[in-house]
């Protein structure tokens, strides 16, 4: 039960994001469309590129997957002024269903939070 409340916040804080954008913080793409991933790929992975434009560190304080078949990676270290950074979110096709997915990864900064959404389609 505890785990299912815990993505329900999740899943509600993805809905609230603040564009950390808007801040300074400037992130790529948001959505990544795997498009069609074979049942049996295992686990696929891509990258999100952000970079601070403003004028001070911008530290990632953590982040959350709305289910467990996807994971991410985000470096620990601060992102200086006008430098870039990477966080790698995974989704894993091992024993889930056919059809679409769509998983959110919430990552807070210390500039706000932003939504990375990975999608696609699980084919047989």
């Amino acid at each position: 039960m505890l785990v299912f409340a815990f993505v329900i916040v999740g899943l509600a804080r993805c809905w609230a994001c603040e564009r950390t954008d808007s801040l300074g913080f400037f992130w790529g793409e948001t959505v990544h469309d795997f498009g069609e991933i074979s049942a049996s790929a295992g686990k696929v992975s891509c990258d999100f590129e952000c970079v601070n434009n403003t004028d001070s560190a911008v530290v990632i304080l953590g982040a959350l997957a709305s289910c467990r078949c996807t994971s991410f990676h985000y470096p620990k270290h601060p992102i200086l002024p006008n430098d870039f950074a990477r966080v790698r979110v995974s989704y894993d096709t091992t024993g889930r269903p056919e059809g679409p997915f769509g998983q959110d990864v919430v990552v807070n900064t210390t500039c706000g939070r932003i939504c990375l959404k990975v999608k696609g389609v699980v084919v047989r």
